[in-house]
């Protein structure tokens, strides 16, 4: 609650964005209504706080600032993998610890125009800036705008935040042993592939929920057939935690 209210009485995140209506597509566009918002907001529904009026107001707005959530691909001799990064306790407000595909934050309003189009926010730039800071990428790798891919949205319904699904096919590998970011804990990745995907989340147990959607997003969009990742990930069954910070 103190998190919430310092953040409101600073008015640091007046930049930040929400969903206002359900999105739309047009053509090979996806059409994404927003309104400006609050971190801390946003913060009452993602930290559970029980304060009748902030509740009364989230039954009927959805208040979690919108966030990109891009998954990191390149070629690596003759495979293709996929980096993930495991995420920081103290400076993540929820799924410390967790496993995360690429790389996500919060998309700024003002922080990230468009240089193509009149609409004044640029959901490629929030996901590049996302994936140099939070991947510790070089320059070098990062690719132009037509090498992002976007499929969706996706809620973490624990936290009640809206992520903006998609992918990065960066122009370079990334080295394993860099040095993580100051948000992240370790970097690891897998064969783009569903059955070593699958074994990878297994083995890594702890995972944001919207994190998991791309990779199912992701691996549709690169040919391969639903039936079979769907059966691979039926092999997830209950071995996964996706419990978010505060409830873990």
């Amino acid at each position: 609650m103190r998190r919430a209210h310092d953040e409101l009485k600073r008015g640091r995140s007046e930049q930040y964005i929400r969903l206002v209506e359900a999105p739309s597509v047009a053509g090979d566009v996806l059409i994404v209504p927003y309104a400006e918002s609050h971190f801390g907001v946003g913060l009452i529904r993602e930290r559970n706080l029980q304060l009748p009026t902030a509740l009364e107001l989230r039954s009927d707005h959805l208040l979690n600032n919108l966030a990109v959530r891009v998954a990191a691909v390149y070629e690596d001799g003759t495979n293709t993998f996929v980096e993930f990064h495991q995420r920081q306790k103290v400076l993540n407000s929820s799924y410390a610890e967790a496993w995360d595909v690429g790389a996500a934050g919060y998309i700024h309003a003002k922080k990230y125009p468009d240089p193509y189009y009149e609409n004044p926010v640029s959901v490629w730039k929030a996901a590049e800036d996302e994936i140099l800071d939070e991947l510790n990428a070089p320059d070098a790798a990062m690719p132009s705008r037509e090498s992002y891919a976007f499929f969706g949205l996706g809620r973490n319904e624990e936290t009640g935040q809206i992520d903006i699904l998609g992918a990065c096919f960066l122009s370079g590998r990334l080295q394993a042993d860099r040095p993580p970011s100051a948000k992240v804990i370790a970097y690891d990745r897998c064969v783009l592939s569903p059955k070593d995907v699958v074994t990878f989340v297994i083995a890594k147990r702890r995972w944001i929920p919207t994190a998991l959607m791309t990779l199912v997003l992701l691996l549709q969009a690169r040919g391969f057939s639903r039936h079979s990742i769907e059966n691979e990930f039926a092999r997830c069954g209950t071995k996964l935690s996706l419990a978010a910070w505060q409830n873990s």
